[in-house]
């Protein structure tokens, strides 16, 4: 069955090669997938199957031939997205994530870039989730094109509550008024915002944003609400403000550059 489905490709036989592998002994099993995987005479979409059939079976061998084919410079690019899924999901051994992390290099490609975006916090245990948090900030830097960037910044906003790594580098991208990358990154800050992960250093990044807010007046606008989404939920409400928040939200008042939509932030500073 394997011969057949490697050497046509039918998806018919590829998919009935899942239920067939079921029931060969892992110790038999291991080393036919792992040929599969790396064989050059297998096509791209047995290549994948195998791949998963390792993840998924775990026979006895499984992480050293999924390593072994992520290190082979010349493997197909949908098939090194296929390894990356099933090595994501191998988070007990260390080297698997250590692999990933070479995704950001050399290795990097849409389909692998959006098969790692897609892991979610649940999938892990809390031990493990700031490391693969890590790994999405490392693969959102790699990432060019408009829509993986789009789909990095929506999986950094899933993991940014496990992420341990500081975020001064995404502070100073949207508090940067030459940053072109600001308004985009500007949408990671927000869920981090909302969540509490951020809080009073959002203020410095209003600070440095009001001296050009005729030409950022939109990114000003939502660095704005993100101050006042923060102050909402402060303990006390607006008695319980800081001094430095509430002159920032005066100065905001007084701009006729910047247009501030919460109503949080129309409260009476001497209230």
């Amino acid at each position: 069955m394997l011969g057949h489905a490697g050497a046509t490709g039918s998806p018919y036989t590829v998919a009935a090669v899942a239920g067939c592998c079921a029931a060969v002994p892992p110790s038999a099993l291991g080393p036919v997938l792992a040929g599969t995987l790396t064989g050059p005479d297998a096509r791209v979409t047995m290549r994948k199957q195998a791949a998963r059939l390792l993840e998924r079976l775990r026979p006895p061998g499984a992480a050293d031939a999924l390593l072994g084919a992520w290190r082979d410079h010349g493997l197909h690019r949908d098939v090194r997205a296929a390894v990356a899924a099933a090595l994501r999901r191998v988070p007990d051994d260390p080297r698997a994530f250590a692999a990933l992390e070479e995704a950001a290099g050399a290795h990097a490609s849409e389909p692998l870039l959006r098969t790692l975006f897609q892991a979610n916090p649940d999938e892990y245990a809390p031990a493990v989730r700031p490391r693969y948090a890590a790994l999405v900030r490392l693969l959102l830097a790699a990432a060019d094109g408009p829509g993986v960037r789009f789909r990095g910044r929506r999986a950094f906003q899933t993991w940014a509550g496990c992420y341990a790594g500081g975020f001064d580098d995404l502070l100073a991208t949207v508090g940067g008024p030459a940053d072109p990358a600001g308004d985009a990154d500007l949408r990671i800050l927000e869920p981090l915002v909302a969540a509490e992960v951020v809080g009073t250093e959002v203020l410095d990044v209003l600070a440095r944003l009001l001296p050009a807010a005729r030409r950022l007046a939109g990114r000003g606008d939502l660095v704005a609400n993100l101050l006042a989404m923060r102050i909402a939920g402060a303990a006390g409400g607006a008695a319980g403000w800081p001094d430095e928040w509430r002159a920032v939200l005066d100065g905001l008042r007084r701009s006729p550059h910047v247009d501030v939509r919460l109503k949080a932030i129309d409260v009476d500073p001497d209230a």
